[in-house]
């Protein structure tokens, strides 16, 4: 009997480190093949680099220079600029706040160089909104000319909120996505 036990002893022992033995073998072949993937997509992110820079070389002086204006033209400061910004939902069952998605429902905003300050809103809660500098378009805003690290000058905003106001449809981030995504246009980022 005794025997028997010693047996089945050997037994689990045997099992669990041969058990031991294929995770690290797994993790081992998981990391290894995690590395060559790394490494395949450094030689690729450089043959691209590679191929931007022969084509540039094979370009004429005036080519090269449409494309410079047109690269410039992305970090020049813009008179105007206009911004959709999708509705959101993370109330999706057994994702309840960790799973997101954007709906086909868009809040539109222009914002506009003026010489005064200025809100006009249209649409769904319009008459609820603040048409002061507590607007969560105005902060978002704000906060990208400071990231820019450029003074606000006076804008007029105008906002089409077609997104229900308070109706957890992701309305407040609506607004400041928008708002940081015309500050960082306008400032020329």
């Amino acid at each position: 009997m005794e025997g028997k036990k010693d047996l089945q002893q050997l037994v689990a022992v045997c099992a669990s480190t041969l058990c031991a033995g294929i995770l690290l073998y797994r993790s081992y072949s998981s990391a290894r093949a995690q590395k060559e993937k790394e490494i395949e997509r450094k030689r690729r992110t450089k043959l691209a680099q590679a191929r931007v820079w022969e084509s540039y070389e094979s370009l004429d002086e005036k080519d090269v220079t449409i494309r410079k204006k047109r690269l410039a033209s992305f970090s020049m400061e813009r008179r105007s600029v206009t911004v959709q910004v999708p509705a959101t939902t993370a109330n999706m069952g057994s994702g309840y706040d960790c799973l997101g998605m954007a709906l086909d429902m868009w809040n539109e905003l222009t914002v506009e160089r003026s010489d005064k300050f200025e809100i006009v809103a249209h649409g769904e809660g319009a008459d609820k909104l603040p048409l002061d500098k507590t607007n969560l378009v105005v902060v978002g805003l704000e906060a990208a000319f400071k990231a820019a690290g450029k003074p606000v000058p006076p804008l007029k905003y105008i906002m089409s909120n077609r997104i229900p106001y308070g109706r957890g449809l992701g309305s407040s981030s609506a607004a400041i996505v928008a708002g940081i995504l015309a500050g960082l246009a306008l400032a020329g980022r």
